[in-house]
């Protein structure tokens, strides 16, 4: 099984709040999703933007009166990162800016090893997800989106890169202490379906199934010479990040083509080397046609059990043993005696 196939399998399992159109209740939502589960309402939220507004006031000393406006959250529903840095730290759990972050250092180079991501670019918050525990899966849990997209732990890196280029504020969200993930079915499948943990498993009829549908394919696609491997992979990323962001995208034909058509020169390449003779036995072939076949039809017993002649009177013994009768006849004993005697 692919991990594409194993991500497929984990959607029933995975806990998605999907935002109502004209709401901005998106910072429930990926809190719910952060936690994989309905643990924060609307009310619950708003008493901590209204408890985070009065510690504000109280410290600035501002007299409370009607007009003291609330920063912390909005008439369309939306909270601030306070908010959602105090509803995670009841879960003992914290946020921490992605980049910069000094004190992260290399897991920069290793995204794909941390619990879950916080996304926000102005009044909207997206939630990412890994579901496992040693080798994870990851999903964008967008509440615009119908169901969790699956973003391939390789490309989670590039994804993260893409949206801060794009304006989003990130933030990595910190199991405090020895704080464990919250148990949930999704990281049960996950770990189950891993092709890291299981690799016979998952290299089974699954892959090949997908292999043998696409070779069947026509042979009538036109390869562009023009695209390169580069062009192609960078397409391809493109593709896989605009829909981990909800954004439409295409991917060329061309691209298409190339890929299918790389895939068959494989295939063919590896039938034909293992169809070609080795070079030592076509050797042996050659040097047995060029000897006589006398040679060739004899048989190694008779010329191992021949006893050695004398090259020296060659014709003699000859004469000898052709005169020689191995067990003679009576009478021809009486010729042989009459024909030397007389």
């Amino acid at each position: 099984m692919s991990r594409a196939q194993a991500a497929v399998r984990l959607l029933p399992h995975i806990y998605h709040e999907k935002q109502e159109s004209g709401s901005m209740m998106c910072a429930q939502h990926a809190l719910n999703a952060i936690l994989q589960g309905h643990f924060y309402d609307p009310s619950q939220l708003g008493q901590m933007a209204q408890e985070l507004a009065e510690h504000e006031r109280l410290e600035l000393g501002i007299p409370d009166h009607d007009d003291y406006e609330n920063s912390h959250v909005d008439g369309t529903g939306y909270f601030s990162v306070d908010v959602m840095e105090r509803a995670l730290k009841a879960w003992d759990m914290s946020l921490i800016r992605w980049r910069p972050c000094r004190h992260l250092g290399d897991r920069y180079n290793h995204p794909e090893r941390e619990f879950a991501f916080l996304l926000n670019l102005e009044s909207h918050w997206v939630a990412l997800r890994g579901f496992g525990r040693q080798h994870k899966c990851w999903f964008n849990l967008n509440s615009f989106f119908d169901q969790p997209q699956w973003i391939g732990d390789a490309y989670l890196s590039t994804f993260l890169e893409q949206v801060a280029r794009e304006k989003y504020t990130v933030f990595v969200v910190e199991l405090e202490g020895d704080m464990r993930p919250p148990e949930t079915i999704a990281n049960d499948l996950a770990e189950a379906f891993s092709p890291f943990l299981h690799p016979v498993a998952s290299s089974s009829m699954d892959g090949m199934e997908e292999d043998v549908s696409e070779l069947d394919e026509g042979d009538s696609e036109v390869d562009d010479e023009s695209t390169g491997p580069a062009d192609i992979d960078d397409e391809q990323m493109q593709a896989v990040i605009a829909a981990s962001l909800g954004h439409e995208y295409t991917i060329s034909q061309r691209v298409l083509d190339r890929t299918h058509r790389a895939f068959r020169l494989g295939s063919s390449e590896h039938m034909v080397k293992t169809e070609q003779v080795p070079a030592d036995v076509e050797r042996i072939r050659r040097v047995r046609a060029s000897q006589p076949k006398e040679e060739l039809t004899t048989k190694p017993d008779e010329q191992a059990s021949a006893p050695p002649q004398d090259l020296s009177a060659p014709e003699q013994m000859g004469e000898e043993e052709e005169e020689k009768p191995v067990n003679p006849t009576p009478e021809e004993m009486r010729r042989l005696r009459l024909a030397r005697f007389g």
